[in-house]
């Protein structure tokens, strides 16, 4: 050998320096898909379980937006916004008053989709997760984690 020693990483840290040196967006979006995953398996788990046959998948989507948001907040707050400058619990309520407005209008979609077109209740849920992702990065970055938007705009120089 030469004389230098190369040491072996532990592969967890070095699988975690890997992927916090991504882009945050790229973070968020492996992240988020990850909690969506989780969050379909948690509303069809209470889909199968809800006892009101009357609005089923909208209340089953209700509850779990809700679930979901300590869930993917938990997640976001750990993997995705590096230098968050909020207590975890500030950041926490400040996601819940930030995904309000984004748990009206998905359950306004659900509700539309499912009870007054008749959509199969899955596609519902896809539709309502759609329509609330981008608003939910802006909000949870600014808002509840208390991140500087990045100035997306070309410089002048």
């Amino acid at each position: 050998m030469n004389g230098s020693t190369r040491t072996i990483g532990d592969p967890v840290q070095t699988l975690r320096a890997r992927f916090d040196a991504l882009p945050e967006k790229v973070r968020f979006i492996i992240v988020g898909g990850f909690g969506v995953l989780i969050g379909w398996l948690i509303y069809n788990t209470i889909y199968l379980l809800n006892p009101i046959d009357d609005y089923r998948a909208t209340s089953s989507w209700l509850i779990g937006y809700l679930i979901g948001i300590w869930q993917q907040h938990g997640m976001h707050w750990a993997f995705t916004f590096q230098g968050n400058r909020r207590h975890y619990g500030s950041s926490l309520r400040r996601a819940y008053i930030a995904y309000s407005g984004t748990l009206v209008l998905s359950t306004v979609i659900n509700y539309i989709m499912v009870e007054i077109q008749g959509f199969h209740y899955q596609l519902a849920w896809v539709v309502s997760v759609g329509a609330s992702v981008v608003m939910n990065y802006t909000l949870l970055r600014k808002f509840s984690f208390d991140m500087e938007l990045e100035d997306t705009t070309p410089s002048k120089d």
